[in-house]
Order: structure tokens, then C-alpha cells, then sequence
């Protein structure tokens, strides 16, 4: 008696239609691609090589300049005496710093200013996914670098990217 009552309840448990949902929508995107294909996402790289270049440049020149100042201190060592000759090597030696402080400074700012860009970015990609999920009545959007294997059918990565390219086509880094 016990055992059938155990089946019954089983079967009922199993075949409860409550617990059945096979209207559950699941679709993917690759969000790397978004924001690396995006036009804000084309936007903040060409503007962030922009910077690093002309950041590059400003150092290399400077560096050239204390480069060419070590070379002529370093030829006026036996001409001087030796207090001038310390004298300039302890101002050298500051530029020197000065110089390593302000280019630590500037990439700090400059990872910044990337990090904040990527975040504004993301944020506006999360805003259209939540819409696109509401819209379509989706239940859950998986990252595709999580899925190992899937339908095509599900991929929605050039839809979101297409909405995310309405939305917003550049983003100006500060």
C-alpha cells in the first residue's frame, strides 16, 4: 500500500503541468563582440589609441631630451668640479623622477578614462538587453563565452548590436 501511494505521488509530482515550463525563452550574446564591434565600441578605441599615441609621442620626446641631458652631464663630469658637477646630477636626477611620476600619472588616467568609457558602455548594452528582454518576453539572456553549445536560432548578438548602434553611436571619453 505504501509503495503505490509513493508511485502516486511520484507521477503526480512529475507529471504536474505547473512544474513544466517549455515556453521558457533562452537566447545568447556575444557581448565581446558588441563592445568591441559596436560604433560607440569602434568610438572609445580609435579615441583611446588616439590618446595613447599622442601620450606615447609626449614621453618618447621627453625621454630623447633627458637622454641627450645624461650624455652632455655625463661629458662635462671631468670639466666641472665636483660639488657643480653633483649639483647637476641631483637636478637631473629630479627631472628624472619628475618624469616617471608624471608618466605613471598619465597612464593611471588614462586607464581611467578607458575603464569609465567601457563602463558607460556596458551599462548602456545591459539598458538595451533589458529592453530587447522585456519587449520579446525573454526569460533569460546568456553570455555566449558561457554557452558551449547552442543554435544559431538563439544567438541574437547582431539584433542587440544593431539596437545598441541606434541608441548611441559614439561615446566621448573624458
Amino acid at each position: 500500500m505504501k509503495i503505490f501511494a509513493l508511485v502516486v505521488i511520484f507521477f503526480s509530482i512529475l507529471l504536474n503541468p505547473n512544474n513544466i515550463k517549455a515556453n521558457e525563452t533562452i537566447l545568447f550574446v556575444d557581448s565581446v563582440l558588441i563592445l568591441n564591434n559596436s560604433l560607440a565600441g569602434k568610438s572609445i578605441n580609435n579615441q583611446l589609441k588616439i590618446l595613447n599615441t599622442k601620450n606615447i609621442k609626449y614621453f618618447k620626446k621627453i625621454e630623447n631630451d633627458l637622454k641627450l641631458e645624461e650624455s652632455k652631464l655625463l661629458s662635462q663630469k671631468n670639466v666641472l668640479e665636483v660639488n657643480q658637477y653633483m649639483k647637476k646630477v641631483n637636478d637631473f636626477k629630479i627631472k628624472v623622477n619628475k618624469f616617471n611620476e608624471n608618466k605613471k600619472s598619465t597612464i593611471v588616467e588614462f586607464n581611467k578614462k578607458k575603464k569609465d568609457a567601457e563602463l558607460a558602455l556596458s551599462n548602456m548594452l545591459a539598458n538595451v538587453l533589458s529592453n530587447y528582454a522585456k519587449k520579446e518576453s525573454v526569460s533569460l539572456i546568456l553570455p555566449k563565452q558561457s554557452i558551449l553549445l547552442g543554435k544559431n536560432e538563439l544567438d541574437i548578438t547582431d539584433t542587440i548590436k544593431n539596437n545598441l548602434d541606434l541608441k548611441i553611436k559614439t561615446i566621448n571619453i573624458k
